[in-house]
């Protein structure tokens, strides 16, 4: 399971995550260097499956008692740092690459057990390579300062990441996306919309459920802890629209954009008790051109996930983003 919605553009032509149908000039290099930060992306809450927990350290309360203590898997802190680059050929193609690495830190409630002996804290954790892609961006048609240009950009993602962490799928995801691109007032504000798919071939199709065994209050005895809340990482409908906004030609621009997935086999998660398959957020923020080719770009982003429990993994309740790019021709 892939828990990390958010993936940078290939170059500055296009949003922070939303590629732009203009591919750089030919032989034209671009290289990115990105670092975001996701609190809380993951949180999964329910009863616990296999017996009770109180707060107070005994099994004598219920559902519905202040002590009632109910189970909690969660993603608290993700950090993902992102290198990328890519080359423009003939004006009309780009091809790019992105290695991003990840670490994260959650907390599960209640305690589980490592061997014999619980783990007081709950305390879990991951660091590791994520899928490294290769991307390639073709312009089709139109000039986006006097119509609609439409694009495409194609993306390979090969399973290095551990899928047994939550930094990879463990398959290879194959991600066509059609790309649309306008211009207004001489060319100040940039309009952009993405629309493809997520697919994924190969490795297991196993969904991830949360499971875990903890020693119940006054036996010692191990039950099932966990929520029994499924994620699939299957096939997923993806799609982004922003805005580019320039405050002051050729240095500063705000950006705005809204991005977002969903399984083919569960739009938007709307059973409440259903797999998790959806995620989506919204961004905002500037990127600051110095020194003639190199961009710095920094914003915030909230998930729109209507509350902070079981609904559209991947989307957190605060994200922070920089990044640093260079391009040369």
């Amino acid at each position: 399971v892939d828990i990390q919605l958010f993936r940078p553009a290939i170059d500055t032509k296009g949003l922070f995550t939303l590629d732009a149908v203009q591919p750089l000039a030919h032989l034209a290099l671009s290289l990115r260097s990105n670092l975001s930060y996701a609190y809380r992306p993951l949180v999964l809450s329910g009863n616990p499956q296999g017996g009770t927990w109180c707060s107070d350290g005994t099994s004598n309360c219920q559902f519905g008692d202040a002590t009632y203590q109910f189970s909690r898997y969660r993603v608290d802190h993700l950090v993902t740092g992102h290198l990328g680059g890519a080359i423009g050929l003939f004006k009309r193609f780009e091809i790019g690459f992105g290695f991003p690495i990840a670490f994260w830190r959650g907390s599960t409630e209640p305690s589980p057990t490592l061997g014999d002996a619980p783990l007081e804290l709950g305390r879990t954790s991951a660091l590791g390579l994520g899928d490294p892609m290769l991307h390639l961006k073709a312009k089709f048609v139109g000039e986006p300062r006097f119509g609609v240009a439409l694009g495409s950009r194609l993306t390979v993602a090969f399973p290095l990441g551990r899928d047994d962490a939550f930094l990879g799928s463990g398959r290879f995801r194959v991600t066509p996306v059609l790309l649309a691109e306008r211009h207004f007032w001489r060319r100040r504000i940039q309009l952009l919309l993405n629309v493809g798919g997520h697919f994924r071939f190969g490795g297991e199709t196993e969904p991830w459920v949360d499971q875990r065994q903890c020693p119940l209050p006054g036996t010692g005895a191990l039950a099932e802890c966990g929520t029994g809340r499924t994620l699939e990482t299957t096939h997923h409908l993806f799609y982004g629209a922003g805005i580019g906004i320039t405050v002051v030609r050729r240095r500063l621009e705000f950006i705005a954009e809204f991005n977002g997935q969903s399984g083919f086999n569960g739009l938007f998660d709307l059973d409440p008790e259903g797999p998790l398959v959806s995620a989506h957020e919204v961004l905002a923020g500037l990127r600051l051109r110095f020194m003639r080719r190199t961009f710095f770009e920094a914003g915030v982003g909230m998930g729109l996930n209507g509350g902070d429990q079981n609904v559209q993994y991947g989307s957190p309740r605060f994200r922070a983003y920089f990044g640093l790019s260079i391009e040369a021709t």
